[in-house]
């Protein structure tokens, strides 16, 4: 008998929410019914250790040990960092890039780490840019590539962002 494991359900419903997934959605991509995911949100049951992995690792993106803490940690979220954006839009980010922008915060904070605290560059890639919803993308792209010494030929020939990195 698989037995279920003794989570916080405040947790496991902000790790939903955060994510702006509904119940059904979770259940679906769980092969669940939305009933027992509402059911360990409410702390009326728990998932195993099996399924709260699957939870955490390949829908949530989140760390095991999270689902066990006493309370719901503090989080950057995308309406502080996209404030300049309507409301509207930034309630509609799909699951996938709020995903990319919690990965991007984590890179950033281990940078300023790494760094410790400083700027590790005498140049920044947005030195004297001027960015609205109104910026020519096409500028500032072109801009982008030349302070990288990057070309568009160059670029398309890379096969992900890994290739990216290494040139």
């Amino acid at each position: 008998m698989k037995t279920p494991i003794p989570v916080n359900p405040a947790i496991l419903k902000w790790a939903r929410l955060s994510l702006r997934l509904s119940p059904g959605e979770v259940a679906s991509r769980l092969h669940k019914s939305e009933e027992d995911i509402i059911a360990w949100e409410e702390g009326r049951d728990s998932p195993t250790y099996v399924q709260l992995e699957n939870l955490a690792y390949n829908i949530y993106k989140r760390p095991v040990a999270v689902f066990f803490f006493l309370e719901v940690p503090e989080e950057d979220t995308p309406q502080a960092d996209f404030r300049t954006l309507p409301e509207s839009v930034v309630e509609d980010l799909p699951p996938e890039l709020i995903k990319m922008y919690r990965k991007a915060k984590v890179y950033q904070i281990n940078l300023s780490e790494l760094y410790n605290h400083e700027q590790p560059s005498e140049q920044s890639i947005l030195n004297g840019r001027e960015l609205s919803i109104l910026t020519d993308v096409k500028n500032i792209v072109d801009d982008f590539r030349r302070f990288l010494d990057v070309d568009s030929n160059q670029q398309v020939e890379w096969s992900g962002y890994d290739d990216a990195l290494k040139t």
